[in-house]
């Protein structure tokens, strides 16, 4: 491909020059490169001859520099006369793909000529292809990344075909740069596009093109992308999903989902209000009915249920959120607190739907830490309990205030008998 390379300009005589810069740096008036403006892959090797105007100068005392004045290594330069030398420079070598600076120097800050050089990936084999079948048969989404970090978007040419049966069909995908800088595409299908997903499996190809750098575009195909039904379904969530009471311990749940002839398994969730008790309850069930026993008493359970296509296949649907169920009628509280040294309640407040609840003012130590615990009651026994502790007050006792005034006293009665003694 190297003899496609594009560049601009047929000789640098062409390009605009400048002849020195407010830095005492002057090109362009002792050679030229014999091409200008280059776009070449990062895969190719960058020929370009640098030729001298100046017959007092050696080839021999040229050299070259690139990017933020890296110098190109020897083995890489060759004098082909005394007026010409030849950068021979395999663009895998290059750190980076992108613009770079190609400058032909001599001496300290003397330029010859300069030229820029556009470096990018060839077309290059797709990666992380995946799709999402919603519901079976109701839409699809697939995505995927071009593999490397393209320099420019605008020259690359993206298109997916998508084989279904006898029939092939060609799409133009979305595709846009993502936080990291590759380039991610996508397309979605829906039930307006009169294309059937349900089938056992799905052929794909996905075709790259990057026009940059050759007069002939390049292009790179990926084939035989095959994505299996039933491994990429994300169902629909269930609806109508009830609680109702079994007994003191154990409720029951039951729901529907549109997909009734699918096989499906469903993942039920309850998890309670306060996150410090960790007591996550999870079952799995192909029926749309499930029970759920040793719950605690006077306690609010969240159940949420995910619907897949299989144990470990597919996608998870969103989870249907179930109202809130309250294990048994609130009866009352039970709570305790117990102090290192004995110490004992002033008083207490609680609050609970609604209802308020205050405790006879007791007397209780303020220097000593108080543990209390607490914990709900109901006609099926109690709960599990929550704790709280009233660190110990920071502020003195009646004995360390008595101290500190019995000093102060002796303090001020030493200072009047001294100056006694000094007026006398």
């Amino acid at each position: 491909m190297t003899n496609q390379i594009k560049y601009d300009y047929e000789t640098c005589d062409d390009c605009a020059s400048v002849l020195c810069t407010v830095m005492n740096i002057c090109f362009c008036d002792y050679g030229d490169w014999d091409i200008c403006n280059v776009y070449i892959f990062k895969d190719e090797v960058l020929n370009m001859t640098c030729t001298l105007r100046d017959k007092g100068i050696s080839s021999s005392d040229l050299y070259v520099t690139y990017g933020k004045g890296t110098e190109v290594s020897k083995n890489e330069m060759m004098v082909i006369n005394s007026s010409s030398l030849r950068l021979t420079k395999h663009m895998n070598s290059m750190e980076q793909v992108g613009l770079s600076k190609f400058v032909c120097m001599y001496g300290n800050k003397t330029i010859v000529d300069t030229t820029d050089v556009i470096v990018d990936y060839p077309p290059s084999p797709i990666e992380n292809f995946s799709c999402i079948i919603y519901n079976w048969d109701e839409g699809m989404i697939c995505t995927w990344d071009l593999g490397v970090k393209y320099y420019d978007k605008l020259t690359i040419t993206v298109s997916l075909l998508m084989k279904t049966g006898d029939i092939t069909r060609q799409y133009n995908p979305a595709c846009d740069r993502d936080k990291n800088e590759n380039i991610v595409c996508n397309y979605t299908w829906n039930q307006t596009d009169h294309v059937t997903f349900d089938r056992s499996f799905l052929n794909f190809t996905v075709n790259v093109t990057n026009t940059c750098c050759t007069k002939v575009p390049v292009s790179k195909l990926t084939e035989n992308i095959i994505i299996i039904q039933k491994e990429n379904v994300k169902p629909d969530k269930v609806h109508n999903v009830t609680v109702a009471s079994v007994k003191s311990t154990c409720v029951s749940l039951n729901w529907d989902h549109l997909k009734r002839n699918r096989s499906k398994l469903f993942t039920v969730r309850a998890t309670t209000n306060d996150s410090y008790w960790h007591d996550v309850q999870l079952e799995e069930t192909q029926d749309t009915n499930i029970a759920f026993c040793d719950l605690k008493p006077y306690t609010r359970y969240n159940f949420s249920i995910e619907t897949r296509p299989g144990k470990d296949v597919g996608y998870p649907s969103d989870p249907a959120i179930a109202e809130e169920y309250q294990n048994g009628p609130f009866l009352g509280y039970y709570i305790s607190a117990s102090s290192p040294n004995g110490g004992l309640f002033k008083e207490y407040h609680a609050n609970s739907s609604g209802s308020d609840h205050q405790q006879q003012p007791m007397d209780i130590l303020c220097d000593q830490p108080i543990t209390i615990t607490m914990k709900s009651w109901g006609k099926a026994g109690y709960s599990n309990a929550s704790t709280i502790v009233i660190p110990k007050a920071n502020y003195l006792s009646q004995l360390e205030v008595a101290g500190i005034v019995i000093g102060v006293i002796l303090f001020v009665v030493m200072v009047i008998i001294l100056a006694v003694c000094v007026l006398r």
